[in-house]
Order: C-alpha cells, then structure tokens, then sequence
C-alpha cells in the first residue's frame, strides 16, 4: 500500500548522473489513515537509499538486516549482486529463525539439526510448509552509485527476496504498476535531464494517486540525488514547493484530460457479421 519512485537521469549541462526519487507518506490501518509515515530509509550506509513499501515494520527490519550486513565500500560492479542476495538469504534466515522460535520455542538451526528426533513427523510437516510460504511482506527499492560506474544502480528487492536490477526507472507499491506503465509510455530513460525527468516521475505518481490505486497518498516531495565526489555517498536537493506547483501546471497542460465529447460515428463505420458472407477482422 504505497507508491515509490525512482528514475535514473543526469544533468543537462555536465551530463553527470542523477537520480530523482520520491515516496508518498500514505499510512493506513483498519479504520483509519493519514499522510504521515516516513519510508526513506539508508540500506547501505553511507551511499545507498531504500524506499519502501508494504508493511512499514517489516520492511524496517529488512533493511536493518541489510544495513548490518553491507558496507558501501564492498560494493562495486562485480560484487553488488551477490552481496545484495546474500543480504537477502540472511534475512530470509532470520525470518525462519524467528517463525520456527515463535511457533516451537526452538532456533531454526535445531529444528534443522534435530527435528526429526525431537518432532513428530505431522508438527515438522507443518513447520516446513509454512517456512516455505515466508514472505518478507514488504518490498524495496535501492538506489546509489558505484566508483567504476558512470551511472546509478537501480535495484528492488520483492517480498519473496528477489533482487533485480531495474535500468532507467522503477516504482514499487499498490501504485506501482500505473506510474511504470506512464513511465514507460514517456520513454524514460536514463540519458534525459532531471527536469524532464522530474515532470514525468510527477505525471506518473499523480496518474497513479488519481487512479485510486489503494493506499497511494498524493505525492508533493521529490529529491534529485547525487554522488559525492569520491562516489561512497549520496547528496539530495529537496524539489521546491514552487517547481511542484509548476510540475502540477505542465501535468494540467500534458497529463491525461478527461474525455467531454466523443463524435459520434455513422452507421457507414459499422458492418454487421449477420449480413456478411464471410468474417472480417
């Protein structure tokens, strides 16, 4: 229940590469909601970002889990997906862990060791079918740069632990389907300036808030992110209100407009299948 965003870009003049994100700050329960939660959070600490979506306490201990785990400078184009799986495996670990001691009172190691000796055959069944349906209940999406690189990473990582690395653009939550489908409509890419590329994250969160997609809060914050120097952190420029209130004009003049009038067609535009000899398409 949320939308986040994250679109690769660079500047237009120094061609140096960029990210624009933003998040909506949509928290609801049961009974009520309210624009009021905070999903930035670091993964790798210094250098890397997370957005995240889903259930906001689990993905927080999903990313404490990676934040233990990684170090920036272990990251580069060779290491980057291994370490970020093995993050993942660890955390998937951890949730067994914390499943096998909630249910049985025992550590996951063992029930692994000694389970067979200690559990009946019907209790280990179970044990394992339901560690098998373990979801991280949450989704997230990263970003940064690496040193050897000219352009951002790009990552998500589902609530099954799949990692995947996204070129130009993703968008995960409730909301994330519609805002990458007008993502992909605009054809962004990683090679456009920030400004184009920050009407087009803004035009596809709001067609995403407008959809009534669940749980999508309007988005009103957007960050142009940028590595330091050395390439081992990031720097982020908060988008004015001002420039939001301009993206919310050029999405008036661009975005998609309610339809008022449909010219009406003549019977010569129809053919009827009864009368036909023969099937057209």
């Amino acid at each position: 229940m949320t939308l986040c965003i994250a679109a690769a870009c660079r500047e237009k003049d120094t061609k140096e590469p960029r990210i624009v994100a933003c998040t909506d700050a949509r928290a609801e329960t049961g009974t009520a909601g309210g624009d009021v939660a905070l999903k930035f959070d670091w993964l790798v600490r210094p250098g890397w970002q997370a957005l995240m979506s889903g259930q906001l306490s689990k993905a927080e201990e999903m990313v404490a889990t990676f934040r233990t785990l990684l170090r920036s400078s272990d990251l580069n184009v060779d290491s980057i997906f291994d370490k970020l799986n093995e993050a993942s495996n660890a955390h998937k670990t951890l949730l067994c862990d914390q499943t096998v001691n909630r249910r049985l009172g025992i550590s996951f190691k063992r029930f692994l060791e000694n389970g067979e000796h200690e559990l009946t055959l019907e209790v280990r069944n179970r044990m394992l079918y339901e560690l098998e349906e373990i979801d991280f209940g949450c989704t997230i999406l990263t970003y940064g740069f690496l040193k050897e690189m000219h352009f951002p990473y790009i990552f998500t990582i589902d609530g099954s632990g799949e990692v995947t690395h996204r070129q130009n653009f993703a968008a995960i939550g409730s909301g994330g389907t519609v805002a990458e489908s007008v993502l992909y409509q605009r054809h962004q890419d990683s090679i456009l300036d920030v400004n184009t590329t920050l009407y087009h994250v803004y035009e596809a969160s709001r067609v995403a808030y407008l959809s009534g997609a669940p749980g999508v809060g309007k988005i009103n914050r957007f960050l142009v992110l940028e590595p330091t120097a050395d390439r081992t952190n990031i720097r982020a420029r908060a988008v004015k209100s001002e420039f939001v209130e301009q993206l919310e004009l050029f999405f008036g003049q661009y975005g998609p407009k309610p339809l008022t009038r449909v010219p009406v067609l003549s019977e010569d535009f129809y053919w009827y299948l009864e009368d036909s000899a023969e099937t057209k398409p």
